[in-house]
């Protein structure tokens, strides 16, 4: 790595955002914990949306 590369620290309740939800609250990091279960709870997730009906008239053959 060059010596002009300046690495960051890191943040340590930024490194619970990938890990199991269980390790955020067991390390103390309820913040990211309880943003994760409400991100996880949140209605506005795609899969949680009703899918919309078919509008398509069913076959008749006349």
């Amino acid at each position: 790595m060059p010596p002009e590369v300046c690495i960051l620290p890191e943040i340590p309740a930024y490194a619970h955002i990938e890990s199991p939800l269980k390790d955020a609250f067991l390390h103390g990091h309820i913040r990211v914990g309880l943003g994760r279960l409400h991100a996880k709870a949140s209605p506005s997730c795609a899969a949680a949306k009703p899918q919309p009906e078919a509008t398509t008239r069913p076959f008749s053959p006349t």
